[in-house]
């Protein structure tokens, strides 16, 4: 609103100043307002920001959330494998149990006769359960299967020989029948 657009209404110059008097008023009022109005505009502007930071972070959360379910399935793989490498290395050592038990008790076909032992079970303490015992009736079914020194007993009274030859070394007969005498003269 300006003067002139008042003059042109017809209003006197008396009613111009009070019209432009209440004007100014309102327009003061207005600016005053205004600065209420600039500071919800600021107060608008930063919850906008605020919302846009919370989207990112909801955001960034179900990402993480994901990661976290991927980071789940990750360690329950890695369990799975910790308790197949578990089993395979408790397999490992009951094997490994059997077969040297079964090489000091003179076994000839180590696998043969671990698996007439059938399926032993492992013990928390690392050991089998009667093994010895086991081998020891394994070897009463199945002499054949285990070395034995010349003049050992064996079941029923009988007798193993070894009758090899000085195990396969060049040795020539006089030497022989010389171990054999030296042997039965307890020298």
């Amino acid at each position: 609103m300006n003067r002139e657009k008042l003059k042109e209404l017809g209003l006197t110059d008396e009613q111009i100043e009070s019209v432009m008097t209440e004007h100014g008023k309102t327009v003061q009022k207005l600016k005053t307002d205004g600065g209420k109005a600039e500071q919800l505009e600021a107060e608008n502007k930063s919850l906008k920001a605020s919302i846009k930071d919370f989207k990112a972070t909801i955001k960034s959360l179900e990402e993480s959330s994901a990661n976290n379910e991927q980071l789940q399935k990750t360690i329950d793989d890695y369990k799975t494998k910790l308790e197949a490498s578990e089993k395979q290395r408790a397999e490992q050592q009951k094997k490994h149990l059997i077969a040297n038990a079964l090489k000091e008790s003179g076994g000839k076909d180590v696998d043969y006769l671990a698996f007439k032992l059938g399926d032993l079970e492992l013990q928390n303490d690392g050991t089998i359960k009667d093994l010895d015992n086991l081998i020891k009736d394994l070897k009463e079914k199945m002499p054949n299967q285990f070395e034995t020194g010349g003049g050992q007993e064996l079941p029923n009274g009988a007798k193993w020989l070894d009758n090899s030859l000085n195990k396969g070394e060049n040795v020539s007969v006089n030497d022989q029948l010389g171990q054999i005498f030296d042997e039965a003269l307890g020298l």
